[in-house]
């Protein structure tokens, strides 16, 4: 029987947009992984912007530096914290509707409010 273990960690520091792969990562009180989904656009409506509602996102490249609070969207470059408008402006373009971006260092924006914590993948089989 081999016991269960974690092959890799991969965070998603902007909600909706390519992950990060990292070595570690804390589990902040909320039960989130810290820096995973600190930030994510919401729409006109206050709904996220993700896949299921703008399918555009899918075609988006994107590089985050969590420590810097920076992104590289499809090569071009922006802040994360302080003025958003450029991002903002950015892919309120992209996606031909205006967008907001947030921030939740404390527990991110998790598709599970009830229970936050992370998303487990099991692969293979246990025997």
């Amino acid at each position: 029987m081999v016991a269960p273990f974690v092959a890799r960690i991969a965070l998603y520091p902007i909600k909706g947009f390519d992950a990060v792969p990292v070595q570690a990562a804390a589990v902040l009180p909320s039960g989130a992984l810290e820096g995973d989904r600190r930030w994510a656009f919401v729409d006109g409506r206050d709904r996220f912007v993700n896949g299921k509602q703008y399918e555009a996102i899918h075609r988006i490249r994107t590089q985050v530096d969590p420590a810097a609070s920076t992104a590289v969207f499809d090569g071009a470059h922006f802040f994360l914290a302080g003025d958003a408008s450029g991002i903002e402006g950015w892919l309120s373009d992209r996606l031909a509707t205006p967008v907001r971006l947030q921030e939740n260092p404390d527990a991110g924006f998790p598709d599970d409010t009830v229970s936050p914590g992370p998303i487990w993948m099991a692969c293979g089989a246990l025997s």
